[in-house]
Protein backbone atom coordinates (compact mmCIF):
# COMPACT_ATOMS: atom_id res chain seq x y z
CA UNK A 1 0.00 0.00 0.00
CA UNK A 2 0.91 3.45 -1.06
CA UNK A 3 0.33 6.96 -0.27
CA UNK A 4 1.49 10.52 -1.67
CA UNK A 5 0.43 12.17 -4.15
CA UNK A 6 0.07 11.51 -8.21
CA UNK A 7 0.92 13.22 -11.49
CA UNK A 8 -0.45 16.35 -12.42
CA UNK A 9 -2.54 16.55 -14.83
CA UNK A 10 -3.70 20.14 -16.22
CA UNK A 11 -6.15 20.76 -19.39
CA UNK A 12 -6.38 24.49 -21.72
CA UNK A 13 -9.47 24.54 -23.48
CA UNK A 14 -10.70 27.43 -25.31
CA UNK A 15 -14.21 27.83 -26.70
CA UNK A 16 -16.71 30.58 -28.12
CA UNK A 17 -18.01 32.79 -25.95
CA UNK A 18 -21.41 32.96 -26.35
CA UNK A 19 -23.69 29.98 -25.46
CA UNK A 20 -25.44 28.25 -28.46
CA UNK A 21 -29.09 26.49 -27.27
CA UNK A 22 -26.80 25.70 -24.18
CA UNK A 23 -24.32 24.14 -25.98
CA UNK A 24 -20.74 24.61 -25.37
CA UNK A 25 -17.68 23.68 -26.41
CA UNK A 26 -13.49 23.70 -26.24
CA UNK A 27 -10.36 22.24 -27.39
CA UNK A 28 -6.73 22.72 -26.52
CA UNK A 29 -3.53 21.04 -25.32
CA UNK A 30 -3.44 19.39 -22.34
CA UNK A 31 -0.15 17.93 -20.33
CA UNK A 32 0.73 15.48 -17.46
CA UNK A 33 3.72 16.16 -15.09
CA UNK A 34 5.42 13.67 -13.36
CA UNK A 35 5.22 14.84 -10.30
CA UNK A 36 4.20 11.49 -7.95
CA UNK A 37 6.10 11.40 -4.57
CA UNK A 38 5.70 7.96 -4.56
CA UNK A 39 7.05 5.94 -8.16
CA UNK A 40 4.50 3.29 -7.98
CA UNK A 41 2.01 6.77 -7.78
CA UNK A 42 3.02 7.94 -11.25
CA UNK A 43 4.61 6.90 -14.43
CA UNK A 44 7.42 9.17 -14.03
CA UNK A 45 6.97 10.70 -17.91
CA UNK A 46 6.01 14.26 -19.44
CA UNK A 47 2.99 13.43 -21.20
CA UNK A 48 1.06 15.88 -23.84
CA UNK A 49 -1.69 15.62 -26.25
CA UNK A 50 -5.26 17.10 -27.43
CA UNK A 51 -8.42 17.58 -25.37
CA UNK A 52 -11.40 18.61 -26.17
CA UNK A 53 -14.97 19.38 -24.30
CA UNK A 54 -18.66 19.35 -25.45
CA UNK A 55 -21.37 20.24 -22.92
CA UNK A 56 -25.42 21.02 -22.79
CA UNK A 57 -26.51 23.14 -20.12
CA UNK A 58 -30.33 22.23 -19.54
CA UNK A 59 -33.06 23.58 -16.91
CA UNK A 60 -32.67 20.66 -15.21
CA UNK A 61 -30.08 18.67 -16.56
CA UNK A 62 -26.00 18.91 -17.33
CA UNK A 63 -24.65 16.44 -20.23
CA UNK A 64 -21.01 16.59 -20.77
CA UNK A 65 -17.92 14.39 -22.22
CA UNK A 66 -14.39 15.71 -21.71
CA UNK A 67 -11.77 13.57 -23.47
CA UNK A 68 -8.08 13.94 -23.62
CA UNK A 69 -5.26 11.79 -25.07
CA UNK A 70 -1.55 11.95 -23.82
CA UNK A 71 1.75 10.76 -25.58
CA UNK A 72 5.16 10.94 -23.46
CA UNK A 73 8.09 12.52 -25.25
CA UNK A 74 10.68 12.93 -21.75
CA UNK A 75 10.83 11.97 -18.27
CA UNK A 76 12.28 8.60 -16.74
CA UNK A 77 14.48 6.54 -19.63
CA UNK A 78 14.00 3.49 -17.03
CA UNK A 79 10.15 3.80 -17.03
CA UNK A 80 8.11 2.52 -20.12
CA UNK A 81 6.29 5.04 -22.57
CA UNK A 82 2.69 5.91 -22.69
CA UNK A 83 -0.03 6.09 -24.87
CA UNK A 84 -3.26 6.46 -22.63
CA UNK A 85 -6.77 8.22 -22.76
CA UNK A 86 -9.31 9.68 -20.39
CA UNK A 87 -12.98 10.33 -21.60
CA UNK A 88 -14.61 11.62 -18.55
CA UNK A 89 -18.53 11.73 -19.00
CA UNK A 90 -20.95 13.98 -16.79
CA UNK A 91 -24.52 13.08 -16.10
CA UNK A 92 -26.39 15.65 -13.48
CA UNK A 93 -29.90 16.24 -12.62
CA UNK A 94 -29.99 20.06 -11.03
CA UNK A 95 -32.65 20.37 -8.14
CA UNK A 96 -33.57 22.76 -5.53
CA UNK A 97 -31.33 24.91 -3.45
CA UNK A 98 -27.85 24.36 -5.48
CA UNK A 99 -28.33 20.64 -5.29
CA UNK A 100 -27.07 17.89 -8.02
CA UNK A 101 -27.15 14.05 -8.45
CA UNK A 102 -25.81 12.14 -10.79
CA UNK A 103 -22.53 10.94 -12.23
CA UNK A 104 -19.00 11.73 -13.54
CA UNK A 105 -16.55 8.87 -13.81
CA UNK A 106 -13.66 8.43 -15.47
CA UNK A 107 -12.93 5.78 -18.41
CA UNK A 108 -8.94 5.08 -18.49
CA UNK A 109 -7.36 3.49 -21.61
CA UNK A 110 -3.90 2.28 -21.61
CA UNK A 111 -2.78 1.60 -25.14
CA UNK A 112 0.30 0.23 -24.73
CA UNK A 113 -1.67 -2.32 -22.16
CA UNK A 114 -2.07 -6.27 -23.61
CA UNK A 115 -6.46 -6.34 -24.69
CA UNK A 116 -7.56 -7.23 -21.62
CA UNK A 117 -6.01 -4.95 -19.39
CA UNK A 118 -6.72 -1.82 -21.72
CA UNK A 119 -9.86 -0.39 -20.44
CA UNK A 120 -11.30 0.90 -17.16
CA UNK A 121 -15.14 1.75 -17.24
CA UNK A 122 -16.71 2.94 -14.22
CA UNK A 123 -20.31 4.09 -13.84
CA UNK A 124 -21.32 5.59 -10.33
CA UNK A 125 -23.68 7.88 -8.26
CA UNK A 126 -22.48 11.22 -6.34
CA UNK A 127 -24.00 14.13 -4.90
CA UNK A 128 -23.00 17.00 -4.77
CA UNK A 129 -23.78 21.07 -3.57
CA UNK A 130 -22.92 24.79 -4.75
CA UNK A 131 -22.34 26.54 -1.97
CA UNK A 132 -20.89 30.26 -1.48
CA UNK A 133 -17.36 31.31 1.08
CA UNK A 134 -17.03 34.68 0.82
CA UNK A 135 -18.08 35.81 -2.19
CA UNK A 136 -16.64 32.63 -4.58
CA UNK A 137 -18.88 29.87 -5.23
CA UNK A 138 -17.54 26.30 -4.24
CA UNK A 139 -19.08 22.94 -5.34
CA UNK A 140 -18.47 20.23 -3.06
CA UNK A 141 -19.45 16.82 -4.41
CA UNK A 142 -18.73 12.91 -3.33
CA UNK A 143 -19.07 10.00 -5.77
CA UNK A 144 -18.68 6.04 -5.41
CA UNK A 145 -17.91 4.35 -8.49
CA UNK A 146 -18.41 0.89 -9.96
CA UNK A 147 -15.95 -0.33 -12.08
CA UNK A 148 -17.90 -2.61 -14.97
CA UNK A 149 -14.62 -3.10 -17.49
CA UNK A 150 -11.56 -3.42 -15.44
CA UNK A 151 -7.70 -4.74 -16.36
CA UNK A 152 -7.53 -8.08 -15.31
CA UNK A 153 -4.57 -7.86 -13.86
CA UNK A 154 -4.37 -5.19 -11.48
CA UNK A 155 -7.63 -3.10 -11.93
CA UNK A 156 -9.54 -1.37 -9.08
CA UNK A 157 -13.01 -2.48 -8.76
CA UNK A 158 -14.81 0.40 -6.86
CA UNK A 159 -13.53 4.19 -6.55
CA UNK A 160 -14.58 6.97 -3.88
CA UNK A 161 -13.99 10.51 -4.72
CA UNK A 162 -14.27 13.63 -2.72
CA UNK A 163 -13.70 16.82 -4.82
CA UNK A 164 -13.53 20.94 -3.67
CA UNK A 165 -13.76 22.73 -7.18
CA UNK A 166 -14.07 26.61 -6.69
CA UNK A 167 -15.84 28.39 -9.99
CA UNK A 168 -13.40 31.28 -10.65
CA UNK A 169 -14.69 34.33 -12.47
CA UNK A 170 -14.03 34.17 -16.55
CA UNK A 171 -10.22 34.62 -17.29
CA UNK A 172 -11.60 37.45 -20.30
CA UNK A 173 -14.10 39.61 -19.46
CA UNK A 174 -14.28 40.33 -23.28
CA UNK A 175 -13.93 38.13 -26.60
CA UNK A 176 -10.56 37.72 -27.61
Amino acid sequence: EKSGLGDIALVSLLSPAKLTSGIIWGAGPTFIFPTATNDALGQGKYQAGPAAVGLYIGKDWVFWTLAQQWWSFAGDDDRESTSQANIQYFIQYLFGENWQIGMAPNILIDWKAAQNNRFTVPVGLGIGKLVKIGPLPVKFTAEVDYMVVHPDEFGQHWGVRFQIIPVLPALFKDTL
